[in-house]
Parts: C-alpha cells; structure tokens; sequence
C-alpha cells in the first residue's frame, strides 16, 4: 500500500511504501519527493497525515549532522561549568585530567552499542524501540527512569547555574527572578522544536569553542609544570576507581537515543562518535589548564574552578578580570543544554504515552524542573547530591536500560522475530 505525506508547507509530498503487514518495511520504507501537493486529488488526499505526528510519520529527517553534533557536544559538555569538576579533581587529584581522557574510549564504546540498537530499528527512539522489545508494560518503567533522570539533570543544572550567576554578577537578585528567566527562554526554544534547538546550537557551537580556546591560551603566563604531578594522580588503584565512580557524567548520551528519528540513521554513529569525543577533550583540557594555574591543594577548594581560571587572567596588569566577557559562553551553553534536557523530557513523556504531540508536556516539565531545582537548601547540598545521583549513579539505570534493549535486540537477531 502507498499513502502520500506532505513533508513541507511549500506543498511536496512524500510516498511512503508500506509492507503486507501494515508497517513501514526496512527494505521498502523510502522518503521520495514526487509531486507538489496540488496534484493529488481524491483517496491520496484524504490518506494526508501531518508531518508532526507520533509515529514514523514525524520521524523525517529534520536535524542535519553539524546541528545534532553541535547540540549533543554541549549538552554534555555544560557541566564542565558546573561544581562537577571539583567532585572529579577530588578523585582524580593531579591526574583528573587523564581520568576524563580515559572516560572517552568508554564513552565511545557505548556510544557504538547505542548506535547499533538505534540503527535496527531505523526512524525510532529508544522509547519506540523499547516497546517493541519489552513491551507497553515494562517500557512505561523505563519511560520513566528516563524522564525522571532529565528532569532531574535539568533542575540540577537549573539551580546551579542560577546559584552561579547571583553569587558571581547578580549579588542582590532574588534566585527566583533568576530561575524562571532562565525557564521561560527554555520553554519557548523547547516550544519551537528540536529542529530549531539544534540550529541554534549549531550557530553557537563554533564560537563557543573558540572562546573558550581563547580564556584557556590567555592563562598561559601562568602555568607551572608541577601542578599534573604525579601524572597518575591517587595512583593506579585510585585513578581506575575514579573513573568508575564518575562514569555516570556520560549517561547524557542518552538524548543521543531521543533525537535519533530525526537524523538520518547512517549519521548517527558520526555524531555519537564526533561528540564524545569533542567533549571529552574539552573538559580535559579545561581541567588541565586549571590544574596547571591552580595545583590540586588550591583547585580542590574551588566551587567553580573554569570562572576562578578567568579571574586569574593577568596579562600586563591591562587585560585582568575578564570573567564577564566569558559569561555569555557559559550562560548560553547552559541554556541550550536545559532546553535540550527539558525538550528530550517532554519527547520522551509523550512518546511513552503514545500522545500525538509533545507540546502539551513541556509546561509540566517546566514545572517539575522548578520543583526539582528548590529542593535543595543552598548550593553546597546541590552540588553534593547532584554529583552522587548523575555523575555517580545514573550510570546504573540508564545503563541497565540500554543493556537490555541491546540484549534482546541481539536474542532477537540470533533467533529471529518470533
């Protein structure tokens, strides 16, 4: 059977080949501009379907490969601004910059596991993909875990970025003003769709980086070789436990399995593969950077050390407290890794849900995101439990999810369909 889609206001349309069973078939499902809308009259007119709608018919390549990599590597990249890095200098003491060198083979590796669950089942999310493994039943729990760690992320990442701001520009401004500021720009962008997200993440993402290359080079009078040793750090027993109690800072990899429908599936391996990897070695090079202004003794003690390593900018006593020309970078990026996290949140909801759109939840997310943001007392206790529960923990459900729906993917594979 053939049905027309529209893919576009301009009036093209798209065939969509269908197989005996009613569902779109891996060896025939193409997407084939044919002709402008205005041609197809009678039963092909009445089979027309919103492009937007839950399903297949909404997963049409929207997002091009630059704006998902550009998207990805900043949500996880954005707790590189955040208290994460003294948790981890912690750990790793002088050697925390090859600990976050060593997560990259490992992100990669998942990355390559996800990559290959998303490509057998083409034009799916991981909730999508979840339910025809396991399940209505049990892929509502894991729907579940899902959105509550993003949620969780989000409100975390919330807090504490609103915490930064007052205590480093916004002295006198209630966290209140700050944090629904922040929530509203993040509605609105989650509100226009992940397509938009990601071009805007795209047109930040160049310069983003090139600020930051510039904050790091403009410290360079300031390094002192001693500050990374020992290399190894707590030594090689304490390097390795390190590593394994921060694995859960890659678990973000999971919006990667949310945004999958709207990428073309032969990309997705670049794009998990390329952002990992760009990210990895940013924050490995911001730590290394701060280890060498700051040795581990005086970097341990900093809440934020990215923003100490600004104010230390001295060049010829003219160019010094430079901070607040690095704080659209850090503000930005912030925002758009929200944003992202409160969309994926809201995509996910509905996908477990089987709703037709996911607009309806991004106000309730919103909402749990601010509840989630207020629940801590001050800052120290966010960046305490923030820390344990994503960068320790979320390891453990995100991965047991995703381990699942490999291994039955595999079973499946070996054994066939039924």
């Amino acid at each position: 059977m053939q049905i027309w889609v529209p893919v576009s206001r301009c009036g093209s349309v798209v065939r969509v080949v269908w197989d005996r069973s009613g569902r779109p078939g891996r060896s025939s499902f193409s997407y084939i501009v044919l002709a402008p809308l205005g041609n197809v009259t009678g039963r092909e007119r009445a089979l027309l379907f919103e492009r937007r709608e839950v399903g297949f018919l909404s997963e049409l390549p929207k997002i091009g490969m630059r704006e998902a990599i550009g998207l990805l590597t900043i949500f996880l990249l954005a707790k590189a601004f955040l208290p994460y890095l003294v948790f981890m200098i912690h750990w790793g003491l002088s050697g925390t910059w090859l600990m976050t060198l060593i997560h990259v083979p490992i992100g990669v590796a998942g990355v390559l596991v996800l990559v290959w669950l998303l490509q057998r089942h083409p034009g799916k999310s991981i909730v999508e993909i979840g339910e025809s493994l396991v399940g209505p039943a049990l892929n509502i729990v894991f729907a579940f875990i899902i959105v509550t760690f993003l949620v969780m992320k989000t409100g975390f990442e919330l807090r504490q970025f609103a915490e930064f701001l007052l205590t480093a520009f916004l002295i006198e401004t209630p966290i209140s003003v700050v944090v629904l500021t922040f929530v509203l720009a993040m509605v609105v962008v989650a509100y226009l769709g992940v397509d938009i997200l990601g071009r805007v993440a795209w047109i930040y993402f160049l310069p983003f980086l090139f600020g930051l290359a510039v904050l790091l080079a403009m410290t360079v009078n300031l390094w002192e070789g001693h500050g990374l040793y020992p290399l190894l750090g707590p030594g090689l027993w304490g390097m390795t436990k390190g590593v394994l109690v921060t694995l859960g800072v890659g678990s973000d990899i999971i919006l990667l399995g949310v945004i999958a429908p709207f990428l073309v599936s032969k990309t997705l391996r670049v794009v998990g593969v390329v952002s990992v990897i760009v990210a990895g070695t940013v924050v490995s090079l911001i730590i290394t950077v701060t280890l060498l202004v700051f040795p581990f003794p005086i970097a341990h003690e900093f809440t934020l050390p990215i923003f100490e390593v600004s104010r230390a900018i001295n060049l010829g006593r003219f160019l010094v407290r430079l901070e607040t020309l690095f704080l659209p970078l850090w503000m930005f990026a912030g925002l758009i890794s929200m944003t992202a996290g409160l969309y994926a949140a809201a995509a996910v909801t509905a996908r477990g849900l089987k709703m037709p759109y996911y607009r309806p939840f991004i106000f309730p997310m919103a909402v749990l995101v601010i509840a989630v943001s207020f629940i801590f007392p001050n800052i120290s206790a966010a960046m305490r439990i923030s820390f344990e529960l994503l960068a320790t923990w979320s390891v453990v459900p995100i991965g047991l999810i995703i381990g699942t729906l490999v291994g039955l993917e595999y079973w499946r594979a070996r054994t066939g369909p039924s």
